[in-house]
């Protein structure tokens, strides 16, 4: 184990850095063989000559492992360990003892030491001792780190939120307002200029008006985003007749459809259970779905109602004669985020939304054990 910089990082992992040893013998001789078998593999070794100057580097320097000795004038390597401890919390130790004072290691061992080494010292044994408790701190540092870092990176996703939330709240509730008076003002304009405007004039007050729809639509979408996101849309689920919701939603976007010079097509069954779903989400949801058909059909969309087999659902298919590599005009940004929306509110229904080439299907369960069947004219 090579000692590394502490400012890199290997692939985005944060690295530790140099893990120091600390080495203690009141002999010369033996300090000089620890330190010179630690430094020949590459690590940083620092040596202390009894417990006061081993205690006395800790205070100026972090070393990640302690060796020394057990037998040592004044404070023995016992005591030595114990203080250690609390000045330099997580320091790994061993001892280096001889075969008359192995009972002695072993009970050092019970109160915190991790290891010892037997003089004289084996310098294979001493190298693998010292490593293995390298590897432990570094291990309990890099984790200290994650740790670290997952709490700077949550602080500063709860910041994030809460700006979004603000950002959020201000959108759908004060955007309300200067939205609303716009359009109503537009519409009493239109109203009283009818045959006053010139061509040009119309067209731009109606585009106008499409535009402040169109807001009051993402508004809408922001509001159910965050309420579907943070589970507090609260839904007034009831028997539905899927197939009026969707005529519903084809008549009020037949207009949209004709100037883009769409046909939409609504295949209506004979008979299609009723589903379990909230109005006004349903709705949602439905004019969302045909409208990004629209978007990206070329001439046509096709829209087919069916019950699932064994009555476990109803299932809507919203088809488009958009070819992959095609000439089709590809969704907005705004569609894609519907679409999103559309799954997230399918499921919260108890249902799925599954898109494949050309092709979307919205399947909806239906209500009551096995459903009721709704006619259908």
């Amino acid at each position: 184990m090579r000692p590394e910089d502490t400012t890199e990082r290997d692939g985005g992992v944060p690295r530790i850095g140099i893990l120091r040893v600390l080495a203690v013998d009141d002999e010369p001789s033996m300090r000089e063989v620890v330190c010179r078998i630690l430094a020949a593999r590459g690590h940083e070794v620092a040596a202390a000559a009894n417990a006061e100057e081993a205690l006395k580097l800790l205070r100026q320097s972090d070393f990640a492992v302690m060796v020394t000795d057990l037998s040592m004038p004044g404070a023995d390597g016992v005591e030595l360990v114990k203080r250690a401890s609390v000045l330099a919390p997580g320091i790994a130790t061993a001892v280096l003892t001889g075969y008359g004072s192995l009972d002695s290691a072993r009970q050092a061992m019970r109160m915190g030491v991790m290891a010892y080494v037997l003089k004289p010292v084996d310098p294979g044994e001493l190298v693998r001792v010292v490593e293995h408790l390298l590897g432990l701190v570094r291990a309990r540092r890099e984790r200290d780190l994650y740790h670290d870092e997952l709490a700077a990176r949550y602080g500063e996703l709860q910041r994030s939120e809460a700006v979004r939330e603000g950002l959020v709240n201000m959108m759908t509730k004060e955007l309300r307002v200067p939205l609303g008076l716009a359009r109503t003002n537009l519409e009493i304009l239109a109203e009283e200029s009818i045959g006053a405007l010139t061509e040009t004039q119309q067209a731009l007050a109606t585009d106008s008006l499409e535009a402040c729809d169109q807001a009051f639509r993402m508004v809408d979408e922001l509001l159910i985003s965050r309420m579907l996101a943070d589970g507090t849309l609260h839904l007034e689920l009831e028997a539905l007749d899927l197939c009026e919701a969707t005529k519903s939603v084809v008549d009020e976007l037949h207009k949209h459809a004709s100037e883009a010079g769409i046909s939409v097509v609504f295949e209506r069954p004979d008979t299609l259970l009723q589903v379990s779903a909230e109005i006004k989400l349903l709705r949602w949801m439905l004019k969302a779905l045909v409208k990004q058909a629209i978007e990206v059909a070329e001439t046509r969309v096709v829209i087919k109602g069916a019950n699932r087999a064994e009555r476990h659902g109803a299932e809507l298919t919203i088809e488009t004669d958009r070819h992959n590599g095609g000439a089709g005009r590809p969704g907005s940004r705004a569609d894609i985020i519907s679409e999103s929306l559309c799954r997230l509110a399918a499921e919260s229904l108890g249902g799925s939304l599954q898109e494949s080439g050309e092709t979307c299907r919205l399947i909806l369960p239906v209500c009551g054990v096995g459903g009721a069947e709704g006619g259908v004219s």
